[in-house]
């Protein structure tokens, strides 16, 4: 009699629990409207100015008569919906910003970062110390994006150059006991704290070429106009174009 009291104490409880989950997940609905109601959200949120640049758009199924992201649904047929959002929510910044003063600086272009990446490194090796027969130290500034970290070491090491080699750390102290040329990567913005990065390595010997691949007011904000000596800039996240990047 007693386990039979436990047994039907055991079921009560499982059919309470699952009560509750069940009014709690769905609202007593087969439905998860708790991920509807934070794709609304979300959506409403993306129709907010952008940075005073525009709105940005989130493309999705239609919900409620409007367009919103729905991950509780899935339209296996469908790629991609890119028939929606405003693609020149950009606009108004490039009509303001795009005459920046460019005098006395050269602009080249590069199917894809690689391109550039390496012919900045080939660039700035040549004018190695001739008084050393080292090959000039590449390295990147920590922290840095893992997937832009293996595309500096990969360029760098792929055409095995005699006049460059890739240094996995950052040996502020090795390097500089060396008398050879020291090229350094710097990610600014960086990803993902959007931080805009500095070179750290400094003096007559150390070059620093600045990736700015997410130089974009959307990702984070520009206090004033890039100048350094060597910038890589990339339009893929805004043009639709893949390969194109570009240097000055």
């Amino acid at each position: 009699a007693q386990s039979s009291s436990y047994f039907v104490i055991l079921a009560l409880s499982i059919a309470v629990n699952l009560l509750l989950v069940f009014q709690f997940c769905v609202d007593g609905e087969w439905r998860l409207t708790w991920s509807k109601r934070a794709a609304e959200e979300a959506e409403r949120v993306a129709a907010i100015p952008c940075s005073g640049h525009g709105t940005a758009y989130l493309d999705g199924l239609f919900l409620m008569g409007r367009t919103s992201p729905d991950c509780s649904e899935f339209v296996t047929e469908c790629a991609a919906n890119a028939d929606s959002g405003d693609p020149y929510f950009l606009q108004p910044f490039w009509m303001q910003h795009a005459a920046q003063i460019t005098q006395g600086r050269y602009i080249v272009f590069g199917a894809g970062s690689t391109q550039l990446l390496n012919a900045a490194v080939h660039a700035l090796s040549s004018h190695n110390s001739s008084n050393s027969s080292s090959p000039a130290s590449v390295v990147a500034t920590i922290p840095y994006y893992r997937v832009r970290f293996l595309l500096y070491k990969t360029q760098t090491e792929f055409f095995r150059s005699l006049d460059y080699r890739f240094e996995e750390t950052h040996p502020h102290f090795l390097i500089y006991s060396e008398a050879g040329k020291v090229i350094e990567f710097v990610t600014s913005p960086n990803n993902p704290d959007g931080k805009l990065n500095k070179a750290v390595l400094h003096g007559p010997n150390a070059s620093a070429i600045y990736d700015r691949v997410y130089y974009w007011p959307h990702f984070t904000a520009i206090p004033n106009p890039a100048d350094d000596d060597l910038m890589l800039f990339s339009f893929p996240n805004s043009l639709v174009m893949l390969v194109l990047d570009l240097g000055t």
